[in-house]
């Protein structure tokens, strides 16, 4: 021990040895910039989708309200009962979804019949809240006018605002909700007293009015009992009442069948009124037959949008709660609607009234009651043409009652609709406080199911409940029990990089939750990780005692090492040692334990088991922990406290609230997951009491095309299978590697003690031992538990990489799942009535897929039989035989052979149907295209199947690169669904894993531990013992029944194939159909189709088909929204808890820990888009509204004055950084110059007409918007003043606003965007301008226009890039500063210079010797001219600037000298303000945002906002000198970064490592920094020489294949060239199969980056094959060969040279090779020649192989051109050219398949270590089977 002791402390104590090889912990796969974009736009979309649908709903509705009054003439009065037909439609259609969506539930699951006394009070409401309803839209509402249909449906919020008093009182609630409610109540009055007074005085002898508006007021109380449950519930909770609560109780427990009859009730209640009142309105049914076309048309478009808006209005308004955007997407849109509603009808109808009033020939204004006497009312119906204008005066005709003119009846209409409207939003405003958890229930965010079609904004809004707990009445819950959680993970011999995947999330678990008592607020949960290690002993020699193995031994290493980077997360770099535990392993009854606290307090223990001491395996792994948590820690304790003498009752409650929120993550040794995703997990299981168990996303990780194949499927597997299980029934397998189980479940009858039975019955082997994960979920659904699948909770578990582990994975997996589906089947009916998830038609839906499965081999056979006779025209019966003989022979084959060897035959079948499959798919794609018709049904089935897939990708967005793996899946469907069915069947008797098969001071138990270990393994785990005879038996067993079950598999088979063939032979049912071009039109061809295999078809689309609808509902269905911000689920309480297991979810909230942190964020980012909105703002009133109205020298130089806050914040930024002093100065005094400059233009404007308020008007918008838009550079002088601060937030926002830079721009621009149209948009109409003048412009003004327009634009950007250009070149003074200090003189000098000229010229061309002043040449020249655009255009220029000029007397010296005062001020001050740009230093390589704030230029100010853009704070020469190492061949920084040294020192273990690590070590140095986020640059004008080799064998032994990847971008090497092409290759698909992480960490290496490097990859694989298609080209140019046996010629050389490559010696191969090289040089010489003498001779380049060659060799030339100092290498171009068939087709074999080189390799890095023969054998082994394994692929 102190040996031991002595050598950590000498490890903490190597200052030179701090590089670190740390492993990636943050999370790198999850695409958090992608959601987050996705997020915004989603919040965007949904709230303007809420706002339209709830404005469509309420428009339709009210427009089938207008069509029922009784003057309207688009329908008729006798056709009325149409449109109150529609309304009695729109008003019960919820009912009728309601009462469907009930009898579904009610049907699918328990419920409970109500009594008699709820029935009755709910039925009551029910009833006088529908006859309200009826009354109101049918009777009253068509009698009323538009403005007051629109806005008394606001005033069904009364008694819900007098209910909400009631409420808090009551509850003692949140008093600061009191006053709104009472407010609401009193307002809401006052627009009832408003509405009387309005209709009841206008005419009071008239009695009908008396009684709609009587009905109109009775109706809207009656509507507002509808939502009397939502204050009720809060009355009853609170109450002491016995009744009232039993009352609650009861409508809670019986809602489906309460629901069902009040659905029917209002149905009948509605026809009731709408049957009663069309007799009364002496209104005639028949009519409704009757109807004609066109006014049918009308009324079934507007019942139908109001019907569809209102059920999306309500889905989207559920979707917007659950995304936590309720004020943005919820609240605003449904507060708006109304008032968008009024302005849609009203806004017309003003538009109509005044157009009629311009129309008049009188000069006296008609008003309202002549209009509507006029045009209203004695029109005539027409329904031709637009119907715009009929349905605008049927609005009018119902405000014709009043009289519009008159300012009382406005005034009283208007408050009445604003009582109404305000009355609402004071009733809802406590919903702005209300807080959504992570995971939402419908019916804790609505207290109805139901929504209101009429009046669908009040229904969401009211519906809402009014008691949703805020953060404050969280608090008060602290006291609720946390859950615990159990992390269990398996493991067996995982390599060291999964271990440490696995132990990394268990940290990182740790550090989210940490078990630490001076955070409190992390009590939602605790939890354990347990891993259990088996068969971790071996045998030691010299020692009795059992040792750790290797892996165990790494188990122990790897724990040590990440607790040493998560306890050093927080330390300074000094104190940043490898932290070394002190670990101490104790002995146990099953073998050693080790206990280990992780940083954060959260406990870590290892259980190694000894095979010798208890049974291994890892369903007897999880037996092991499920008895020692659940059964020792969990009730161990409880029976002591029953020993103590506790009540046995209190006990049960206890015991069973520990169970329900006790939870345990079972994982495998490999997993990796990130705490969000245990989250969403836990957050699920304690919504739904009823679910036992819940898994995420499982992502398979790994490289190659096994893993590749494997991403596909694991990805349709969940997004088609795993959801529709989910949405139609219920997951039926929770995979191991990552699933919570709830203890409650785990411990029910018949699961935890049936799951440790041993297995006895030869199918036991098989249900029991090989799909132990499928086995418990089977457990769990025959006892009634639901397993439910999460899609956000992603997980990462390493796949199989070879073709041999796969298919010894799959080996376990196929019959597991059979025979636990099977199993299932049999138990159809007790599951059924038992689970209410497992319906019998989701059981028929299993039974369909089970059938699939096992027709799946035949299926196979027949879609091979397609193929071929597609393919070579044969018949379809040959086909078939053809088809059906090589499966037929592998499966003879694999009853005889070993199973490696059926595997390799595997392999080989699996290459040759990949090979038909591409071949059959690419044909079928070029009959579509020949024939230009998709209307087959090969064609239409891939078709389907793939927009599927591409939607479902689509819906999946963060996945969508994994449709790239698509093709590849598909030409893997033989191999997946043929092959391995054989391999699996034929090999259940073999119930081996297959997979990871290798070659031969804290934590001591207590003595009732002990004991409780020794008596779990005498019952349990004893360990199994060698009985040969009964092993025998198990074995013939099994044999016997995996002969019973392939023949029964396959004789099905055979007899459907057989069934198939007869029908095929005989022409027995055959259907023939005509085929059909794209346009549907006859082609005269036909197609024959057999029936059974259309149907069979039919029948798989019918399953996909079936599991698309399941996954669109999952992803679409609210209720399965997962939000990942926001509080925390609410856990059970207690008494729901013991009462039920079906009860409701918790009542606490918990905010996750980041949740301060999101505010905070959202508050900086509103701070910055707010200084966006004024500068947008101030731009545009002064560019736009402003600056029209001034002359032009105040516009030119008043843009200068835009840096009068620029100088402001420069002298406080100065002083806030105690910045050079010399800069203070210039700062204040262009400050007060450019005040005094606006103070000479305000007297200049002001005193000229003081009486003229249009001018003050525009001089101060024009000063108001200069100085918004000097907001416009405000960071680049803050940031200065946050850096230097101490106050934590503005340091906070600086670091935000850095690093979110691209997002801030995307939310600025589009700011900016709207901001200018809106001003836009607003000031057209009120200046009295028409938009309509755009589309009619003349071509002459057009064309100035747009010239005009065109210049400013291009000239702007390219001012702005020569502008960077100049900096970058260092002539900062000469280039940028002077040309734009000078450009604003230059400007003025344009335009005043030529108005000088033509103001003398005009003196001189009068006859009067006394010359005219300027006023009175503007009066003569300038105001009396007519247009012309013909001839010369610049005079008609010179003279509008001049009439700009014309408001000043330029005669006058005042005028002149005030106008340029104050020019020259706002000059100098630009200058003054920008003067520390004079002395400004540059590096010698700068970045731009180096050199300026902002990325944005203004193109209306461009030499403006280019100097005030300049950063203020640049880094001197002296600031630069103090940053070494920027220009250096390798920073050590980045040397010394983790996982770059340290790992570039690891020893090559592996065979890949010997080719990655030791043939390209530069390459893989720079892949090791990609990796760290380090970017690898090239720079042209660093020259370096080096020697070449002279002669083809020494350039054969170097060359590697790096020119065929041609890196651009981010040069991930200098082009040094080394000797080994593999090794480029192995570097570049590392870097590929980390696309994900390096596009995270390195911001150089873009996804479409590592799209290019992987096109450039399969570029370079396929290099050969191209060479060859080349060759074969040249072949069939020069000789006229048929293209095909062109290219069978050109294969045979490579293809024998690659044969030979396998036995003849390098140089052997090296002369062979420079001999062919010879001859393709001569064929490439001739062929070149060839073809430019065919373009001197046809005079042509139009022919694909000139063209080709005339556009690489300008791309060269350009090239070239472009590096003039290197121009003469043109001329070994053509040498290039020859030689490209040696350099990328006998090169890559040589290199590829060069034995010289694993022989040398062997004999270097081998030879030294003499006493391991055995090791060196081995290595060479695996490096020849590596080689072997990549030529292939190639």
């Amino acid at each position: 021990m102190m040996e031991k002791s002595s050598k950590k402390r000498r490890e903490l104590k190597r200052p030179w040895d701090t590089c670190r090889e740390v492993p990636f912990i943050e999370d790198e796969r999850t695409p958090w910039k992608l959601l987050k974009l996705l997020n915004i736009i989603s919040l965007l979309a949904v709230a303007i989708i809420i706002f339209g649908l709830a404005v469509c709903s309420k428009a339709s509705f009210l427009l089938l309200i207008t069509l029922s009054h009784e003057g309207t003439k688009t329908l008729r009065a006798e056709q009325k009962p149409v449109t109150l037909l529609c309304i009695g439609c729109s008003l019960i259609a919820p009912s009728v979804l309601l009462l469907l969506k009930s009898i579904w539930k009610a049907c699918y699951k328990s419920s409970k019949l109500p009594k008699k006394a709820s029935a009755a009070l709910v039925l009551f409401f029910e009833f006088i809240v529908s006859g309200g309803l009826a009354v109101l839209t049918i009777v009253a509402m068509p009698h009323l006018d538009i403005v007051t249909n629109v806005t008394i449906l606001n005033g069904v919020a009364v008694l819900s605002a007098f209910l909400q008093a009631v409420a808090q009182c009551a509850a003692k609630g949140i008093k600061i909700f009191l006053l709104p409610s009472i407010i609401a109540f009193l307002v809401i009055l006052i627009g009832y007293s408003l509405f009387l007074i309005l209709y009841i005085l206008k005419d009071p002898t008239n009695v009908n009015t008396a009684i709609w508006v009587g009905l109109a007021v009775c109706g809207s109380i009656l509507v507002s009992f509808n939502w009397w449950e939502n204050y009720f519930r809060v009355i009853c909770v609170k109450s002491k009442s016995k009744f009232l609560k039993n009352l609650f109780e009861d409508l809670t427990k019986c809602q489906n069948m309460l629901h069902i009859l009040s659905s029917l009730l209002r149905i009948v209640v509605t026809a009731c009124v709408l049957g009663a009142y069309i007799p009364l309105a002496k209104m005639d049914w028949d009519v409704v037959t009757s109807i004609p076309h066109q006014e049918t048309k009308i009324v079934v478009i507007i019942i139908g949008v109001q019907l569809i808006s209102s059920a999306l209005c309500h889905w989207f308004a559920l979707t917007a709660c659950k995304m936590h955007a309720i004020r943005r997407c919820f609240i605003l849109p449904l507060y708006l609607a109304s008032l968008a509603v009024i302005a849609l009808f009203i806004v017309p109808v003003i538009t109509y009234y005044q157009e009629h009033q311009k129309s008049l020939n009188t000069t006296e204004n008609s008003n309202f009651t002549s209009y509507c006497a006029v045009a209203v009312h004695e029109r005539h119906q027409s329904l031709s043409g637009n119907l715009f204008p009929q349905l605008v005066l049927d609005v009018t005709r119902t405000l014709c009652f009043l009289d519009m003119s008159k300012t009382a009846d406005i005034g009283l209409l208007s408050g009445a609709a604003a009582s109404w409207w305000i009355g609402l939003v004071l009733t809802t405003i406590h919903i702005w406080y209300l807080n959504t958890f992570r995971i939402q229930k419908t019916q804790d965010l609505f207290v109805r199911r139901l929504y209101e079609g009429a009046f669908i904004e009040q229904s969401l809004l009211l519906n809402t409940r009014f008691d949703i707990r805020t953060k404050k009445g969280w608090k008060k819950q602290k006291d609720a029990t946390p859950s615990m959680v159990y992390l269990c993970a398996t493991m067996w011999h995982e390599t060291y990089e999964e271990m440490v995947n696995i132990m990394i999330s268990v940290f990182r678990l740790d550090q989210y939750r940490p078990k630490i008592l001076t955070q409190p607020k992390f009590d939602d949960f605790t939890f354990e990780a347990h891993i259990y290690f088996d068969d971790a002993f071996t045998n030691v020699q010299g020692s009795q005692d059992r040792h750790l193995n290797t892996y165990a031994k790494d188990l122990v290493k790897i724990i040590a090492d990440v607790y040493g980077i998560f306890k050093n997360l927080d330390k300074s770099f000094f104190q940043v040692q490898q932290q070394i535990l002190d670990q101490t392993i104790i002995k146990t009854p099953y073998g050693a334990r080790l206990v280990v606290e992780m940083p954060h307090g959260n406990n870590i223990v290892v259980h190694f088991k000894d095979k010798e001491l208890i049974r291994n395996k890892k369903r007897w792994s999880q037996v092991m922990y499920l008895y020692y948590l659940l059964g020792w820690k969990l009730m161990t304790k409880y029976y002591r406290h029953w020993q103590e003498g506790q009540h046995e009752k209190d006990l049960r409650e206890k015991i069973q609230k520990e169970k329900h929120n006790t939870f345990l993550l079972a994982l495998d040794g490999d997993t990796d997951f990130q705490p969000a995703a245990v989250m969403m997990l836990i957050d699920r299981l304690k919504m739904y009491p009823r679910v036992g168990a819940a898994c995420g996303r499982i992502h398979p990780t790994g490289s190659g095309p096994a893993v590749w194949f494997q991403k596909f499927e694991y990805a349709v597997s969940h997004w088609l299978q795993k959801s529709a299980e989910h949405v139609f029934g219920c997951v039926l397998c929770s995979p191991g590697c990552f699933s919570l189980f709830r203890a409650e479940a785990l411990m029910d009858d018949n699961v935890m003690k049936k799951y440790s039975t041993k297995s006895t019955e030869p199918s036991h082997y098989i249900q029991y031992d090989q799909g132990e994960d499928r086995w418990l979920c089977t457990l769990l659904l025959k006892q009634g538990w639901r397993v439910e699948y999460n899609a956000a909770s992603d997980a990462y578990t390493k796949a199989p990489e070879d073709f041999k582990e796969l298919y010894n994975q799959r080996k376990r997996w196929g019959p597991s799942t059979m025979a636990n589906i099977v199993d299932l089947l049999g138990s159809t009916t007790m599951l059924s009535k038992r689970n209410p998830s497992m319906s019998k038609p989701f059981m028929f839906y299993q039974l369909f897929s089970i059938i699939s499965s096992i027709l799946a081999p035949s299926t196979i056979c027949l879609m091979i039989a397609g193929s071929l006779s597609f393919l070579f025209d044969i018949n379809g019966a040959g086909a078939l035989v053809i088809a059906v003989i090589p499966p037929a022979i592998y499966l003879g084959l694999c009853f005889k052979l070993k199973p490696d060897t059926q595997i390799t035959i595997a392999a080989v079948l699996s290459a040759m149907y990949a090979i038909l499959m591409m071949v059959v798919s690419l044909s079928i794609i070029a009959t579509m295209v020949r024939e230009r018709t998709i209307l087959t049904p090969s064609s239409i089935f891939i078709v389907g199947m793939s927009i599927i897939y591409i939607v479902t990708a689509l819906m999946h967005p963060q996945e969508l690169s994994l449709l790239s793996h698509g093709f590849l899946y598909i030409i893997c469907v033989p191999s997946a669904y043929l092959l391995l069915t054989i391999y699996s069947m034929v090999n259940m008797n073999n119930v081996s894993w297959g997979t990871r098969e290798t070659k031969p001071a804290a934590g001591a138990a207590t003595t009732d531990e002990d004991q409780f270990w020794k008596e779990l393994i005498e019952k349990y785990l004893e360990p199994l013992q060698n009985d040969k005879e009964k092993q025998e038996k198990a074995k013939n067993d099994l044999q016997e029944l995996r002969n019973k079950i392939n023949f029964s598999f396959f004789f099905l088979n055979a007899l459907w194939l057989v069934g198939i063939f007869i029908i095929q032979v005989f022409d027995i049912f055959a259907i023939q159909i005509n085929t059909v071009d794209m346009n549907l039109n006859e082609t005269g061809g036909k197609i024959q189709i057999e029936p059974i295999s259309l149907m069979f078809i039919l029948g798989f689309a019918l399953s996909v088909l079936l599991q698309f609808i399941g996954m669109l509902y999952h992803r679409l269905d609210p209720e399965e929204s997962n939000a990942t911000a926001g509080p925390a689920v609410k856990q059970g309480t207690e008494d729901e808890i013991l009462d039920s297991p079906a009860a409701k979810r918790s009542k606490r909230e918990q905010p996750l820990p980041n949740e301060t942190d999101i505010d905070s964020r959202n508050d900086r980012i509103s701070k910055v888009l707010f200084f966006e909105f004024i500068v947008s703002g101030g731009l545009a009133v002064l560019t736009i509204v402003a600056m029209p109205h001034l002359d032009i020298v105040t516009n030119v130089t008043i843009l200068n004055g835009v840096a009068v806050l620029s100088a402001f914040l420069q002298a406080v930024a100065q002083c806030a950084a105690k910045g050079i002093k010399i800069f203070l100065l210039p700062s204040i005094i262009a400050f007060l110059v450019i005040l005094i400059g606006y103070s000479l233009f305000l007297i200049l404007y002001i005193l000229k007409d003081p009486t003229n308020v249009n001018t003050a008007i525009w001089v101060g918008l024009a000063v108001c918007g200069s100085i918004l838009v000097s907001f416009n550079w405000w960071e680049n002088y803050f940031r200065v003043i946050c850096v230097k601060s101490k106050s934590k937030f503005l340091k906070n926002l600086f670091e935000d606003l850095t690093k979110c830079q691209n997002m801030l721009h995307i939310l600025s621009s589009l700011l900016r965007i709207v901001v200018t149209a809106c001003v836009l948009g607003a000031y057209i109409p009120l200046a009295k301008m028409d938009w309509d003048v755009v589309t009619s412009i003349p071509h002459q003004e057009t064309k100035i226009v747009v010239i005009i327009i065109g210049v400013q634009l291009i000239s702007s950007a390219l001012c702005h890039w020569f502008a960077l250009t100049a900096c970058k070149m260092h002539a900062i003074r000469r280039c940028f500063i002077l040309p734009l200090y000078l450009a604003s003189l230059a400007v003025i000098a344009l335009f005043i210079v030529p108005v000088i000229t033509y103001y003398q010229e005009h003196q001189k061309s009068l006859n009067t010797t006394e010359n005219s002043n300027f006023t009175s040449y503007c009066a003569v020249a300038v105001h009396e001219r007519h247009q012309s655009l013909s001839g010369n255009l610049f005079p008609q220029l010179v003279l509008d600037v001049t009439r700009t000029l014309c408001f000043l007397d330029m005669s006058k010296t005042a005028d002149i000298g005030l106008l340029s005062g104050a020019a020259a001020s706002w000059w100098i001050g630009l200058v003054l303000t920008t003067i520390h740009i004079w002395y400004l230093n540059t590096f010698r390589i700068q970045k731009t945002q180096d050199l300026f704030v902002r990325r944005l230029y203004e193109g209306a100010f461009i030499e403006q906002s280019l100097l005030l853009n300049t950063r203020f704070d640049i880094r001197t020469k002296k600031g630069w000198k103090k940053h070494p190492g920027c220009f250096s061949l390798f920073r050590a920084e980045a040397l010394m970064d983790d996982n770059v040294m340290k790992k570039y020192s690891t020893k090559s273990t592996e065979p890949s490592h010997y080719i990655q690590y030791d043939q390209g070590e530069d390459r893989w140095l720079c892949t090791l920094l990609l990796k760290q986020g380090w970017r690898v640059e090239y720079n042209a004008a660093s020259d370096a020489y080096t020697n070449a080799p002279e002669n083809f064998k020494e350039l054969y032994n170097q060359v590697n294949i790096t020119a065929m990847i041609g890196f651009l971008g981010n040069t991930d090497i200098h082009l040094n060239r080394k000797r080994w092409g593999p090794s480029t290759m192995a570097n570049v698909v590392d870097l590929l199969g980390s696309t994900n992480i390096v596009s995270k960490r390195n911001l150089s290496m873009s996804k479409p980056f590592m799209f290019y490097q992987l096109f450039a990859m399969i570029s370079a694989i396929l290099a050969p094959a191209t060479i060859c298609l080349m060759v074969a080209g040249s072949l069939s140019f020069l000789f006229d060969i048929n293209a095909a046996g062109a290219l069978v010629i050109a294969v045979i050389p490579p293809a024998i040279y690659l044969g030979l490559c396998f036995k003849l010696k390098p140089d052997t191969q090296i002369t062979i090779a420079a001999i062919l090289s010879v001859m393709y040089a001569f064929l490439m010489v001739v062929v070149s020649i060839s073809i430019i003498a065919s373009m001197v001779k046809e005079k042509t380049i139009l022919t694909p192989s000139s063209i080709f060659i005339v556009a690489v060799s300008i791309i060269y030339i350009v090239t070239a051109l472009m590096h003039p100092q290197e121009l003469h290498l043109v001329f070994y171009g053509f040498l290039y050219i020859i030689c490209i068939p040696s350099a990328y087709l006998l090169l890559t074999i040589y290199s590829m398949e060069e034995e010289n080189f694993w022989n040398e390799f062997i004999k270097m890095y081998l030879e030294p270590v003499k006493d391991d023969i055995e090791k060196q054998k081995k290595t060479q082994n695996d490096l020849q089977e590596l080689r072997n394994k990549v030529i292939v692929k190639d």
